[in-house]
């Protein structure tokens, strides 16, 4: 989290973090000001940098939390977490990855000296892997958001929003929330009870073993109740995993990290200093 100090030239960004290689040449800087925040990268060899940037309004004299959420080219900012259905504040989509590798990091200032930050800064935490958006909001207020099924399970980095309507599937940042383009939150052999009246015919929920059932079913309302009966042996038992709960990847909390896909968070909590630089 941050805070911006007053009377600062709106064109003014300050560098919060800058990562170099080995050889000093810089990797990608993030920049924040009154004007906005703003990511520079593919600075290495002959390449111009370029910039993503996002014209948000940053106050001065105030703590503001400021993520970064990269995975391969897609980036997306959230100003004091995420809005409305978790989504991101900005989203955009970068010319190419960011050009990562061995390097060192310089916190306040940029790898020569230069730009040097004006404010305060607490609370820096940089992930070698991109968060989901309920991870983001767990950093912000510190309460990780709860979903009606499986809620441990979480999204990839790839798809790191839960698609409103149906929270057993997730959907990438920057789309509508009716896309088809989803990944599954949970197991395809996940069938837990909460199933049972999640609303969707095609899901199901599949009971433990058991000897004897009684069912009970109450029709004073208007329903259409289906029940499927699956009777097995003991000889093919194993074959058949009923309440099977879990998540799409085996590890819960996110999939291990792949260095071929460059993917990262910067959080930090800023406050701007009321002094001119």
């Amino acid at each position: 989290m941050a805070e911006v100090l007053g009377s600062l030239s709106k064109t003014l960004l300050w560098t919060v973090l800058e990562k170099l290689s080995v050889t000093s040449d810089p990797l990608f800087s993030f920049q924040v000001g009154t004007a906005g925040v703003r990511l520079v990268y593919g600075t290495t060899g002959d390449s111009a940098p370029l910039v993503f940037s996002a014209d948000v309004n940053i106050p001065r004299a105030n703590w503001t939390h400021i993520t970064l959420q990269v995975h391969n080219v897609a980036a997306n900012i959230y100003i004091n977490g995420p809005g409305e259905d978790l989504t991101p504040t900005v989203s955009s989509t970068l010319l190419r990855p960011v050009a990562d590798g061995t390097g060192s990091y310089r916190v306040g200032q940029s790898g020569d000296g230069s730009n040097q930050f004006i404010g305060r800064v607490q609370d820096l935490n940089f992930y070698s892997l991109a968060l989901s958006n309920r991870e983001i909001v767990q950093i912000y207020s510190g309460e990780f958001p709860g979903v009606r099924i499986q809620s441990a399970c979480r999204c990839q980095s790839i798809y790191p929003r839960i698609k409103p309507g149906d929270t057993t599937v997730c959907i990438k940042n920057g789309g509508v929330a009716t896309t088809t383009d989803t990944a599954p939150r949970l197991s395809r052999n996940a069938h837990p009870l909460e199933y049972l009246n999640d609303g969707n015919s095609n899901s199901m929920w599949i009971s433990s073993y058991l000897n004897e059932v009684e069912i009970e079913v109450d029709l004073g309302d208007e329903f259409q109740v289906t029940i499927k009966y699956l009777f097995v042996s003991e000889s093919t038992r194993g074959q058949v995993d009923a309440e099977v709960v879990s998540c799409r990847n085996p590890r819960i909390v996110r999939e291990s990290t792949a260095m071929a896909i460059v993917q990262w968070t910067l959080v930090v909590k800023y406050y701007g200093s009321l002094l001119d630089p």
